[in-house]
């Protein structure tokens, strides 16, 4: 397959995804447009927000079918998003209370790349590794996909001291990276989080209403930062 440009446009298709932590498992899917993304939750018993991505300005609306609302983001955000999607557990919604007033630090982890090579699924992945004191994170990511958009339930927080879980994502994405695969442990070996990529089927992508809020949604407004 040819690789995509910086948009991440030459690719169509989906990506499913299962995300480990505690014990507990969740699938996500990325559907993949000629210049938008969506990204969704597809286990049943909750009525999980979705995601869609201009993958030119980075705008995000999260659709919420809980109350058939939505909410838009703007592309560039005052603070790393992070990965809420490592939060196993429901996210809160607009008017949820404010976290603690922690600044958060203004800029993700640094990708070191460890010069290792691989194939995954028909992609060549080069090997990375993200380091926060004692959790490390090995990282097999390739530049054959769009580049990663972390799962969103909600409107990322402002304040609080993000986790590894909710850092890395965003390392990937401003890499204009995609991972494949992304194991979370302790110095000690102890396993604590898992992004696997599960299955890739590129196609084209022909339903336009995926990347837009249905009609009879209404928009909500995000918090003020």
């Amino acid at each position: 397959m040819a690789a995509v440009c910086c948009l991440g446009a030459a690719f169509q298709g989906g990506i499913t995804v299962a995300v480990s932590q505690g014990g507990q498992t969740r699938h996500l899917l990325y559907t993949v447009g000629t210049n938008s993304l969506r990204v969704e939750c597809t286990d049943a018993g909750y009525p999980y927000p979705r995601d869609i991505v201009n993958m030119r300005s980075g705008a995000i609306i999260i659709l919420f079918p809980n109350n058939r609302s939505f909410m838009k983001l703007p592309g560039k955000s005052p603070a790393p998003s992070g990965s809420p999607m490592s939060r196993i557990g429901p996210m809160p919604v607009p008017g949820a209370p404010a976290m603690p007033m922690i600044p958060r630090p203004a800029e993700p982890l640094e990708l070191k790349a460890t010069g290792r090579t691989t194939n995954i699924l028909g992609y060549a992945c080069a090997s990375y590794e993200l380091i926060n004191r004692a959790e490390v994170m090995d990282i097999w990511a390739t530049k054959e996909l769009p580049p990663f958009q972390p799962y969103l339930q909600g409107q990322p927080p402002v304040f609080g001291a993000p986790v590894m879980t909710e850092q890395w994502g965003q390392s990937l994405k401003m890499a204009k990276l995609f991972p494949l695969e992304a194991i979370l442990k302790f110095e000690n070996g102890r396993e604590l989080y898992r992004f696997q990529v599960t299955n890739i089927q590129k196609m084209k992508i022909k339903d336009a209403a995926l990347f837009r809020p249905p009609p009879h949604y209404n928009e909500i407004q995000p918090m003020p930062f």
